[in-house]
């Protein structure tokens, strides 16, 4: 499996030490196998070759034994033996139930949040469909959302086409793993391509108020123009979570350099945060459109 743009990002920023405690792993369906379940192996393996120096075999079998610092929670049954190739592979549940406070894996996330990571220096949760997190049980999980233990990071994940509870989508950020079957579908900035002609590109299939549709369309023309997106987004409330996440699959790439993501990661931390102060939509997404167009302007790039 080739590396992901999600995986290259989640472990420059782990060896940078500037991982946020949530995040939201989106990506592709699949019928027959849990392929997020299986990026996140993937992941976890490539972060102990880098952390530990391991080879891609031990890096495999300390995932398959069982690490202290990663725990996996999931929906799924391991399969007992059948074919070499889909021996080990999870097979999805034909009860997809939501997730219950007292499910037994749940039981271990609550106990594993509680304590920093032992042997890496950060300790990783995966939470296999996300989606599947009822109402109830977010807000049981509220404390852990909003005080996060330090060196804990928790990774929703997500099918694509599946919004999660907006308790957990307003603390936490969302990455995309691609696929080039999916690439049609969730289209992905041409190098060096600006951010206003992505933002064309994309919204031109977006359902939206005719008033809203031609601010839009003009603060493409004039990206400078911050008033009228926000002028839009008053108009079309709905545009709020389509604008948010272009510009997050905008800053995500490696067009940009690390230190652009960064900067990209911590205007979200505020965006979010100030939503706890009341803060207007209008003046949180000022923030987010401002810093898109300045690592356009200044051309901050990755090689």
């Amino acid at each position: 499996m080739s590396t992901t743009s999600a995986e290259n990002l989640l472990l420059r920023l782990y060896k940078n030490q500037r991982l946020a405690p949530f995040y939201i792993i989106r990506g592709p369906l699949s019928s027959n196998y849990c392929p997020l379940l299986e990026w996140a192996h993937e992941f976890s393996n490539l972060l102990l070759q880098q952390a530990n120096g391991l080879s891609p075999q031990e890096a495999s079998d300390k995932v398959k034994l069982g690490h202290s610092d990663l725990l996996f929670i999931t929906k799924e049954i391991e399969s007992e033996g059948g074919s070499e190739k889909n021996k080990g592979r999870a097979k999805p549940l034909q009860d997809h139930k939501a997730y219950k406070v007292d499910d037994p894996h749940m039981n271990s996330y609550f106990k594993a949040v509680q304590y920093g990571p032992m042997e890496l220096e950060q300790k990783f949760i995966f939470v296999d469909k996300g989606q599947l997190i009822s109402e109830y049980f977010a807000n049981k999980w509220l404390k852990t959302l909003e005080e996060p233990t330090a060196n804990v990071t928790t990774l929703f994940l997500v099918e694509n086409q599946v919004p999660l509870l907006n308790t957990i989508e307003s603390r936490a950020i969302t990455l995309r793993v691609q696929s080039e079957d999916l690439n049609e579908t969730y289209p992905i900035p041409e190098e060096h391509e600006d951010f206003s002609t992505f933002l064309k590109k994309l919204s031109a299939h977006w359902e939206l108020p005719k008033s809203a549709r031609k601010k839009l369309d003009e603060y493409c023309e004039r990206p400078s123009h911050y008033h009228l997106a926000l002028d839009a987004i008053k108009e079309a409330p709905q545009l709020r979570s389509w604008l948010y996440q272009t510009m997050n699959d905008y800053m995500l790439t490696p067009n940009h350099t690390l230190y652009a993501q960064q900067h990209w990661l911590e205007e979200i931390k505020w965006f979010d945060k100030a939503e706890t102060f009341n803060n207007s939509p209008s003046e949180r997404f000022y923030g987010l459109l401002r810093c898109v167009i300045e690592s356009t302007a200044h051309k901050v790039y990755g090689d």
